[in-house]
């Protein structure tokens, strides 16, 4: 302990005396060391409004999620009548064309379009084209046509 550099090991770190450079970078290190966190000592109420937030996020999300699937499952439902209806359609008409009825027959466009205002364009169309006409017999085609979507609605009921 002869010389004055040995001093500074005898003296305690709070009282010696350092550089501003080293004094900054102490002082930055201190808060970190010493509350174990980033943030200030004076901010508890932060945390409390991060998780506040972050609540409401959640639920403006999981309320989104609802509605989404909630327009989603009424769109399914909707189509599933659709296709209860077209089945319908189908057995009943293959059954006619099976027994071989004509005169229970229905031609085949008023059988499977529907008669609301918006499609009455359609049916008129149907009626002027030159394939198919307003009475129709019903042709190879049409069982053909009929077999094919019995098949394909079948493949939509297995999982």
């Amino acid at each position: 302990m002869g010389s004055p550099s040995d001093t500074t090991h005898a003296v305690p770190t709070h009282q010696r005396i350092t550089s501003s450079k080293q004094w900054v970078l102490e002082q930055r290190r201190e808060p970190v060391g010493r509350h174990g966190s980033g943030r200030a000592a004076g901010t508890p109420a932060a945390p409390a409004t991060d998780r506040e937030t972050k609540r409401r996020l959640k639920e403006l999300e999981t309320a989104r999620l609802q509605l989404e699937y909630d327009s989603v499952k009424q769109e399914n439902d909707k189509l599933k009548k659709v296709i209860g209806r077209l089945r319908q359609e189908i057995q009943a008409y293959s059954g006619l064309v099976a027994n071989e009825q004509p005169e229970r027959l229905q031609p085949l466009e008023e059988l499977l379009v529907n008669k609301s205002k918006r499609r009455k364009k359609s049916l008129e169309e149907v009626e002027l084209s030159d394939e198919v006409g307003p009475q129709s017999a019903v042709t190879s085609d049409d069982v053909l046509l009929m077999n094919t979507l019995t098949d394909v609605l079948a493949q939509m009921d297995q999982p």
